[in-house]
Order: structure tokens, then C-alpha cells, then sequence
């Protein structure tokens, strides 16, 4: 080789190694933001899935409310038409009390 080219690689190889040591930590430091990024993907999946069961257990919970309150107030009315005379018990009852009167 010729001393003139060797003269000339030599101070390009030094400068060489800087910009490869640069170059190599920018790619480390970019693959430990994707290590992150996806462990904040998977944390974030993780939450998103428990609070789905969560609001699904709410719905069941509600709806099983609402099953029940519709039992009672089926119940109620049950009751106060039991309790309620119909019309013609209302015109015999009447009819008794003015036969008792007279």
C-alpha cells in the first residue's frame, strides 16, 4: 500500500470509530424504547381486559337488579289486585249494606 493512501485511511478510520459508537448507541436506545413501548402495550392490554370483565360483571349485576325489581313490582300488583275488590264485589257489597239499612 502506498504511503500516501495509508496516511489518508488512517485519520478516517479514527474518525470512523466515533461515528460508529454513535451510530450503535442510537440504535440501542431506540430498540429500549420498543422494549417499552411493548411492555406498556402489553400492561395497557392487560388493564383493558380486566376492566371489560369488571363492566361486564357490573351489566350481570344490574341486570339481575332490575329481574329482581321486576319480581317485586309484579308481586305489588299481584297484591293490590288481590286486595282491591273488582267492581262487582264493590256493587254486592253495596247491595248488602242497603239491604241491612232498609
Amino acid at each position: 500500500m502506498d504511503p500516501e493512501v495509508l496516511a489518508l485511511l488512517v485519520p478516517v478510520i479514527a474518525l470512523l470509530i466515533p461515528i460508529v459508537a454513535i451510530w450503535t448507541k442510537h440504535l440501542q436506545t431506540l430498540e429500549q424504547l420498543r422494549l417499552q413501548a411493548g411492555r406498556r402495550d402489553a400492561e395497557k392490554s392487560a388493564e383493558m381486559e380486566k376492566l371489560r370483565t369488571e363492566v361486564q360483571e357490573l351489566k350481570e349485576i344490574v341486570y339481575q337488579q332490575t329481574l329482581a325489581l321486576d319480581g317485586l313490582m309484579t308481586e305489588r300488583r299481584a297484591m293490590n289486585q288481590a286486595s282491591e275488590p273488582s267492581d262487582a264485589e264493590v256493587r254486592q257489597r253495596l247491595g248488602k249494606q242497603q239491604d241491612t239499612r232498609s
